[in-house]
């Protein structure tokens, strides 16, 4: 997955700095509006780089950081 770019993925969020944060906590990120996904997989990003992938299922992506990696 780093080797890809966030334009190689059908899918991909990017994290505010904030969503960032609690995602490498092990929290999942609760979206306040609905977006567009054509896809349960969506690839994350923050500051333009992949990071992680998230699972998205009623306005949250959930955390699938594996827990050894979390803060």
């Amino acid at each position: 997955m780093l080797a890809l770019k966030p334009s190689e993925l059908k899918t991909v969020f990017e994290l505010d700095q904030e969503q960032y944060e609690k995602y490498l906590h092990g929290e999942s990120v609760i979206l306040s509006q609905r977006p567009d996904f054509d896809n349960k997989w969506i690839g994350l990003s923050f500051e333009g780089k992949l990071f992680s992938w998230g699972r998205y299922s009623n306005q949250q992506i959930k955390n699938v950081y594996p827990k050894g990696l979390r803060r």
